[in-house]
């Protein structure tokens, strides 16, 4: 394992909180503990509006997989320094009502995460009384959880730890996580979940489509920084991201490019207000981004009370 690549990656968490930072400031969703997590740096507004698709359609399918009744869990990959949780413990706690909510991260990601924590009061506050250590806290409903998550029996011994069920219908979430992982590391995750848990979903967001000029130079940007992404050329189409939820025991997956959850999927009202938060001359150039991303929704059993609510195929009333 390369030390120096960890290390990048682990720094993307950095990033992702500064970019959501961004474009929470300027209303593209409602955040009230973004700011704790990151400093503010705005970003360009190609990159606001990706975040915005990107937040927003894991968003939806979250607070969906919610509503359904009965006990539910989520965990959480590469939590990073994301607020999803302290933002519906606050905005919609009636979501969170028999939820186990469980985060995962390298120790030096959680380590910093517990210790804003401690810090901000108000997050504080949102997650109630915790046993906490350096690098993991675990309160009612919530836990957050050092580890590697290569290290495929540490992950299962986080999830006994935080008190996961198996029995309970779970969704897994993985923005930018997988990508990192060589398959080999991650196909026996993904085979666990789909062989383990008796309801799983599973919601990935990550790069595809490394070989056309785009892809080659999204690929090569990220290696600058010190990150390869790992997967991308084994999984490098839609088809190819069906097939390897397929091969780990789902029976029912979906995946689209980012225009078309972006045009397909997100509240048409809503996106077109989001549209004119700022100026925006990119139209092309964000196209071509949205292409080389992904959302994959997977689903264990296909007859799942949790698979209407996971499905990607949606409209607003309104369109």
């Amino acid at each position: 394992m390369n030390a120096s690549n960890d290390q990048s990656v682990q720094e993307t968490a950095s990033d992702a909180a500064s970019c959501k930072l961004s474009a929470a400031r300027l209303g593209y969703w409602e955040d009230p503990f973004a700011h704790m997590f990151s400093s503010h740096h705005r970003k360009m507004p190609i990159i606001n509006r990706g975040y915005y698709a990107r937040v927003r359609s894991i968003e939806l399918l979250l607070q969906r997989f919610l509503g359904t009744p009965g006990k539910r869990q989520v965990l959480v990959l590469g939590a990073g320094q994301d607020t999803m949780y302290y933002r519906l413990k606050k905005l919609h706690p009636e979501l969170l009502r028999d939820v186990l909510y469980v985060e995962m991260d390298f120790p030096m990601i959680t380590r910093a995460k517990v210790r804003l924590c401690r810090r901000h009061k108000a997050v504080a506050e949102c997650i109630g009384t915790v046993e906490t250590n350096e690098i993991e806290l675990k309160a009612n409903g919530y836990a957050l959880a050092a580890c590697d998550l290569r290290d495929l029996p540490t992950v299962q011994a986080k999830c006994a730890w935080a008190g996961i069920d198996f029995a309970v219908p779970t969704l897994v979430l993985s923005e930018c996580v997988l990508c990192y992982m060589e398959p080999a590391h991650s196909q026996p995750l993904l085979d666990w979940f789909g062989s383990s848990f008796a309801d799983a979903a599973v919601v990935v967001y990550e790069q595809i489509r490394p070989h056309d000029a785009f892809g080659q130079t999204m690929v090569d940007n990220i290696r600058l920084r010190g990150c390869d992404l790992k997967s991308v050329h084994a999984f490098p189409e839609p088809d190819d991201q069906r097939r390897r939820f397929t091969a780990s025991g789902f029976g029912h997956v979906e995946c689209w490019d980012m225009n078309r959850v972006y045009y397909e999927f997100l509240p048409v009202d809503e996106r077109k207000q989001k549209e004119h938060l700022e100026l925006f001359d990119e139209l092309e150039e964000y196209h071509m981004l949205q292409g080389h991303y992904c959302l994959v929704v997977a689903v264990k059993d296909p007859q799942s009370a949790s698979r209407p609510a996971l499905e990607l195929h949606f409209r607003d009333a309104s369109a």
